[in-house]
């Protein structure tokens, strides 16, 4: 994801750090939503049922901190006022725990990483 790639957006302005994590965020609701769809039949209506989903799904409960970490900094990118995201921290968001959740999804589901 090039949006959280410091030198690959320095000429955009703003910079685009607080999208990647909301970016990255909404990733990984379709992820867990592919999940809980084809393992539990659940389609969640909203974030907070999802989140305890994840918590309680014995296949995504070790990923629930990435998930969890995801939506906080997600959340507070796009409704915080004045609220910043660092580089690093959407690095995180993308390459780790995004990158987690993805993985554990495709395990669960028996699928293959593309």
């Amino acid at each position: 994801m090039v949006l959280q790639e410091p030198g690959r957006v320095s000429g955009l302005q703003p910079l685009p750090f607080e999208w990647a994590a909301v970016a990255a965020f909404y990733a990984a609701v379709h992820y867990v939503n592919a999940f809980l769809f084809e393992r539990l039949g659940q389609s969640p209506g909203d974030h907070r049922v999802r989140r305890g989903l994840v918590a309680r799904a014995s296949e995504l409960r070790s990923v629930s901190g990435a998930y969890d970490a995801l939506f906080d900094l997600g959340w507070h990118a796009r409704y915080t006022a004045g609220f910043r995201v660092r580089p690093s921290a959407a690095q995180q968001a993308v390459r780790q725990d995004l990158e987690d959740v993805r993985t554990a999804v495709y395990q669960a589901l028996g699928e293959p990483l593309p």
